[in-house]
């Protein structure tokens, strides 16, 4: 019998079988479009526990291989359509978002990797502009009362938050699920 017909019955240990000569394979291949170790993991536990869930439904005539990518794939794309959905419900809701559970859902949505990234972006900063950054958005401090604490004027620390958050706005070029995540990051950030 084959891997496909075994898995159909029930074969933990064809399952097994398929789970080691493949799990590799998706993990980078996803990881390879979406940039994202976190993503590669979720879509990768997702296509084998679909694949268990599944397994009757699978067809004898196509490869094993075929169908394991196939389900990685249709993961891996629900998965991008759920966050573009999650953020265009950000968007025409955030508004009413309130800071705490705008915070609530960075903690449990960002993971350590995208923070990793927000504070290495924040700590390359020219440091003037990474004290004004901190102070106003992790302080709550007024732009006045920056500029009176810093000795500079009121537009010199206007300009030092726009050039802040146009630096964190790059991220989302450079980390894949900095993109998926930066609307909720930057809700959070930019409310005063």
């Amino acid at each position: 019998m084959d891997v496909v017909a075994n898995l159909k019955e029930g074969s933990h240990i064809a399952f097994k079988q398929v789970y080691d000569e493949y799990h590799e394979r998706i993990y980078f291949y996803i990881l390879g479009k979406s940039g994202s170790a976190y993503i590669a993991e979720e879509v990768l536990q997702s296509t084998f526990f679909k694949l268990w869930q599944y397994r009757e439904t699978l067809t004898e005539d196509l490869p094993v291989a075929a169908q394991v990518f196939r389900i990685a794939n249709t993961t891996f794309i629900n998965l991008l359509y759920k966050a573009g959905n999650e953020r265009k419900a950000l968007s025409e809701y955030g508004s009413q978002v309130s800071n705490s559970a705008v915070n609530d859902t960075l903690l449990r949505v960002s993971g350590n990797e995208t923070e990793q990234h927000i504070q290495r972006a924040i700590h390359a900063m020219p440091p003037v502009r990474r004290k004004v950054f901190e102070l106003s958005r992790y302080h709550g401090m007024s732009y006045s009362q920056i500029a009176s604490e810093l000795s500079i004027s009121i537009r010199t620390v206007e300009s030092h938050i726009s050039k802040a958050l146009q630096q964190l706005r790059r991220l989302t070029t450079l980390f894949p699920p900095v993109t998926i995540l930066f609307p909720l990051i930057l809700a959070a950030l930019t409310r005063q």
